[in-house]
Formats: structure tokens, C-alpha cells, sequence
């Protein structure tokens, strides 16, 4: 009675009732559980690599430049005193105008907007070329480079090797130009080391860091 039985199960159908009862709890235990592995492997899903990541996408970082956060707080500074110059530019010309002066007012007031505008203006025209970090684009010979914005915020910037020249114009911070802007790698940045390379082959007289001499003298000194 006992094979009769076994013989109308099928794999995967589990055990009847009746089936179970009239077994010994040993061989019961062992068809459960064998039967508890053959579904576990039937409906296992079967494993995939991972999507490759589409063309164009943002890739791996190949140089951080350490200064970015200074540069933004700068930023924020000197809009802030310009807004204040804006707003207190009136009420001093209010004020000595009232006072019998309004002569002096002016000259405050032009005083203050011309430090807080030529302090802002200069700060963005030294800054808007400082490169935060650059990333490589899946699929493409080209980097997506963040600099700053007016007001500190990201200004994303993609860039394709085959566009990067030596800097033709006249500009304290500057490393190379492409499609007529200016970027400046900071020298002190963490680059990649196959980065520096291409951009090496690109500008001749770039060096990246300390020079081989400087090197050399710093680890004689050390």
C-alpha cells in the first residue's frame, strides 16, 4: 500500500495527506524536503550581468580639483556684499539728502556699488574657468567638466578631446581651451593618471604638479 502510493505522486505536487500519515515520519521528512529543493530550483531566476550603462552617460572621475568649495563660498561673499551695496546705496543718499549733503551721499554710494560690483566682477572673471571635476561620457572621446556659475552654482560643460588646444588667450588661470572657452585644471587636483596622459599628447608644455627637477630636490630634502 505504501509503494502504491508513493508511485501516484509526481515530482513538484508536494505529499497528500493520506500519503503522509501512513509513512514513517523519517522518509516523510526526506521527500519533503526533497521536494521543497526541486521547487526552489525550478523558479530560481536565472542569474544576468548587469546592464551596461547607455552611451553618453556620466563615466568615471578623472580629476577633482580641491579648491572648489573656497571658490563657491567666495562667490556667495562677494554677491552678498554686492546685494548689500545695492540695497544701502538709496538709503545713504536719502539720508544726506535729509541731512543737507546730498553731495556726499553720492560719492558713498558710487563708492560702495563700485567695490562691491569690481570685487564680484573680478572674482567671477578669475573663477568661472576653475574646473571641479571632471568625468569621463561612455562612448564617446570626450569629459563632461563642471565649473562654477555666477552665483557658485554647477555649470556642466561637455568637451570632446579632438577641441582641446593650448590657450591662446591671455589668462592667469587657464590650462587648455576648447570650442572658445578656458579651463583651468587645478595643480594641486587629483588626476587620473590615463587623463594626464591624453592631455599631455594634447598640450606639449602642460605639466601636471610638480616638474621631475622639483620632485627630485623635495625628495633629497627629505
Amino acid at each position: 500500500m505504501l509503494f502504491s502510493q508513493l508511485s501516484r505522486l509526481r515530482p513538484g505536487s508536494g505529499l497528500v495527506p493520506a500519503a503522509r500519515a501512513c509513512m514513517h515520519p523519517t522518509v516523510a521528512t526526506r521527500l519533503a524536503a526533497a521536494s521543497v529543493r526541486m521547487r526552489c530550483t525550478s523558479t530560481a531566476p536565472p542569474e544576468s550581468d548587469a546592464p551596461a550603462p547607455p552611451e553618453g552617460a556620466e563615466g568615471a572621475l578623472l580629476f577633482e580639483g580641491p579648491k572648489h568649495q573656497w571658490v563657491r563660498t567666495m562667490k556667495k561673499i562677494s554677491i552678498a556684499n554686492l546685494t548689500f551695496a545695492c540695497a544701502s546705496s538709496p538709503i545713504i543718499i536719502m539720508t544726506t539728502d535729509m541731512a543737507g549733503a546730498p553731495g556726499t551721499g553720492i560719492a558713498m554710494s558710487a563708492l560702495i556699488m563700485a567695490f562691491g560690483g569690481g570685487t564680484t566682477a573680478g572674482l567671477m572673471w578669475a573663477t568661472k574657468t576653475y574646473v571641479k571635476a571632471v568625468h569621463a561620457v561612455v562612448g564617446r572621446d570626450a569629459a563632461r567638466l563642471v565649473t562654477p556659475t555666477f552665483f557658485g552654482n554647477e555649470l556642466v560643460t561637455e568637451v570632446a578631446f579632438e577641441s582641446v588646444t593650448p590657450i591662446t588667450k591671455a589668462h592667469p588661470f587657464a590650462t587648455f581651451e576648447a570650442d572658445g572657452r578656458l579651463f583651468y585644471l587645478d595643480e594641486v587636483g587629483e588626476i587620473d593618471p590615463e587623463f594626464k596622459a591624453r592631455l599631455q599628447e594634447l598640450l606639449p608644455h602642460w605639466e601636471h604638479g610638480m616638474g621631475a627637477e622639483e620632485e627630485q630636490e623635495k625628495s633629497k630634502s627629505e
